[in-house]
């Protein structure tokens, strides 16, 4: 597994890979009410942002020392890039969506509570072949009522039926976000 660290302020607590810890919150961050239209941009354009950094990051995957080399494992490790997933929480749930349109390389989108906002305005489209498993939280959706959270994720569940996708949805009751 690999995680990427945005460094965009938009994660309040991070680790490197020494243990230093890094607390930091952008407090100049987009906000989530006003103009909703200025909050969709920039909200979409980090989305956007991420989506090509995981693209970076399987590009650097490919590279046959980059694990030695970038990471300093001891052993080059084999990796199953016939099996490689893609997932993202929240935000990053956002971003795994719209990796899987851009990434013929991805096969399998796991996503715990995307948040639909910034890609809210998405036609979804993924290959037949592409596993989709989204893990959801009863009320995290619905809470989002501001925000055209729930028609867009209907819409791509939709999309998903219709496609016949391979895919499975599971709701968490009495979970949290």
């Amino acid at each position: 597994m690999f995680a990427l660290d945005h460094h965009d302020g938009s994660c309040p607590y991070t680790e490197d890979r020494t243990g230093d810890k890094y607390w930091e919150f952008d407090t100049d961050a987009p906000p989530l009410s006003g103009d909703i239209n200025k909050s969709y941009e920039d909200f979409h354009g980090k989305v956007v942002t991420r989506e090509t950094e995981i693209r970076y990051l399987i590009d650097d995957l490919y590279h046959p020392a980059f694990s030695r080399k970038a990471l300093k494992f001891s052993l080059e490790p084999t990796l199953d890039f016939d099996k490689l997933v893609v997932a993202g929480h929240s935000f990053g749930g956002a971003a795994t969506l719209k990796v899987g349109q851009s990434d013929a390389r991805v096969k399998c989108l796991l996503t715990m509570d995307p948040w639909m906002f910034p890609i809210h305005k998405q036609n979804f489209k993924y290959p037949k072949s592409m596993k989709v498993f989204l893990l959801n939280t009863f009320n995290f959706h619905d809470r989002m009522k501001n925000f055209p959270q729930k028609p867009s994720f209907d819409r791509m569940l939709h999309f998903l039926k219709t496609q016949n996708n391979d895919m499975d949805y599971v709701v968490l009751n009495n979970a949290e976000h």
